[in-house]
């Protein structure tokens, strides 16, 4: 058997088959063509993910009706996946312990792939959902009992970079899913001499935006106005990011209606707010 030392790793196959829009897709997808090896852990790859997300007997669900936070735990016998398979053993990938695990709500519809990149050490996660109105992306995520909380990309998508393995008790996740959101990309200062703004949604939500300051200096102030479809009952989680970042700018936890400010060095046009309950 002739050992490949330029074939990808079992983690990277990982990342090909769960995300679509990965940078080296392209000629990961010419390897594949040649190597009948890396073939078999792309299938070995399909099947275990897609176990993940089958033939499982529904719970009840986890969803904190308060919060509106959706609890992801270890699935019992399927989490951590054991990337370890035959293949690796004959020393085709190359890894020698697991590098990806799986968490799931317990009526198995929220599901977050956590896959440990073996080059640069960074650990990406990969939010799913079967829920009609739990979109992935743009969902605030805090995982593995960390202070910090994470917004998903446009996939679902957050690189943790180099943190540490979850082990033990910080197996587990929290995920909120954005119930509306606002971009700034229409909002011009010069346009805006007041200082102030009210920025609509599709669904006809609606925030008022006020800043004071320079740009590099600048003093924010948002005002929740009207929110469609939410607990008046229950605060908000509002999120402030800057365009294709992961790590939010401001998180703060806010009654209906209330106001929260920040500030930011960032450009208006370039800020993103989501709503979460």
């Amino acid at each position: 058997m002739i050992f490949r030392q330029d074939c990808p790793s079992g983690v990277e196959w990982d990342r090909f088959v769960l995300d679509p829009s990965m940078p080296a897709r392209t000629a990961m997808e010419r390897h594949l063509e040649i190597c009948a090896y890396c073939r078999l852990i792309v299938a070995e790859s399909k099947r275990v993910w897609s176990e993940a997300l089958a033939g499982i007997t529904p719970q009840a669900s986890v969803r904190d009706r308060t919060t509106g936070t959706v609890l992801l735990e270890a699935i019992p016998g399927l989490t951590p996946i054991p990337r370890v398979s035959a293949l690796a053993a004959k020393g085709i990938s190359g890894e020698s312990e697991p590098n990806s695990l799986t968490l799931a709500s317990q009526d198995r519809t929220v599901w977050l792939h956590v896959v440990r990149d073996k080059h640069s050490r960074d650990v990406w996660l990969y939010l799913l959902s079967e829920e009609s109105s739990a979109n992935p992306a743009n969902a605030m995520v805090r995982p593995f009992g960390m202070a910090e909380t994470f917004i998903t990309d446009e996939q679902g998508r957050v690189n943790l970079g180099p943190a540490a393995w979850p082990t033990g008790g910080t197996i587990n996740a929290e995920v909120l899913f954005p119930k509306t959101s606002f971009r700034l990309s229409e909002v011009r200062e010069k346009d805006h001499p007041s200082g102030k703004v009210i920025l609509k949604s599709e669904s006809g939500d609606e925030i008022k935006l006020s800043w004071t300051g320079e740009e590099h200096h600048r003093r924010l102030t948002v005002e929740v106005a009207r929110l469609s479809g939410m607990s008046a009952n229950a605060p908000i989680k509002l999120a402030v990011r800057s365009t294709g970042q992961t790590r939010p700018l401001h998180v703060a936890t806010i009654p209906l209606p209330g106001t929260t400010g920040l500030d930011s060095e960032s450009d208006l046009a370039t800020l993103e707010i989501y709503i979460y309950q």
